[in-house]
């Protein structure tokens, strides 16, 4: 059965898989299609960016291109403070906040504040792996996964505690080794109140309440 998505924004029904796999496959599922239109059918590119030539059919995107050079982020979040060169950026983060989710999987019932995360979530149910690694071959659902995974080949640990010097390939992990660091214990047992620093070893310990006698 096709694993169907609505736009819950003005978006047309999209089936999995119909923009097919790859980047530009990605690219044209979250341009809605438009991505993949022949050259002729796009508006004139009549605003050039002074600084990088890439052309653009109108002054506001030029404007809103310009930003990427200049850094200049106008719109700010209320709640947090944090700043964006987009408006439409800003409002997608403002769900982090709200935790309106208007993207809803129809296969599971599984809601997300973004279209691309429910894009990159019904590759779970499709199978889909479009991205895959040139050296091995093994295909991976998105491209953060795809990087991951090469950092193996590579040795690549980008990520570096500051207070020790230990370096990680993951950003998750660097997380979890700063906790030895700072004590916090996030992951709280709600029967009992033991508090942990990772959510592993609490799961460990809740299968002491579990035990039935």
């Amino acid at each position: 059965m096709p694993l169907n998505v609505w736009g819950t924004t003005g978006r047309k029904k999209m089936k999995a898989g119909e923009y097919g796999g790859g980047a530009k496959g990605q690219a044209e599922a979250a341009d809605g299609g438009r991505a993949g239109k022949a050259v002729g059918d796009r508006a004139p590119r009549c605003f050039d960016c002074d600084i990088c030539g890439t052309g653009f059919s109108s002054s506001s995107n030029l404007a809103r291109h310009s930003m990427t050079h200049t850094g200049e982020k106008p719109h700010v979040c209320d709640t947090c403070g944090k700043t964006f060169a987009q408006a439409g950026n800003m409002c997608v983060h403002m769900r982090s906040h709200s935790g309106e989710k208007l993207h809803v999987c129809e296969t599971c019932g599984k809601a997300f504040s973004q279209f691309g995360s429910l894009l990159t979530h019904m590759r779970t149910h499709s199978g889909e792996n479009p991205h895959v690694c040139e050296t091995c071959g093994k295909a991976c659902a998105t491209p953060g996964d795809l990087v991951k995974h090469i950092r193996t080949h590579t040795g690549e640990k980008p990520y570096v505690c500051e207070t020790c010097g230990k370096a990680f390939s993951e950003s998750g992990s660097l997380s979890r080794h700063m906790r030895k660091h700072t004590g916090e214990k996030p992951y709280v047992c709600e029967t009992c109140g033991k508090a942990f620093s990772q959510s592993g070893n609490r799961a460990t310990h809740m299968r002491k309440h579990w035990v039935v006698y």
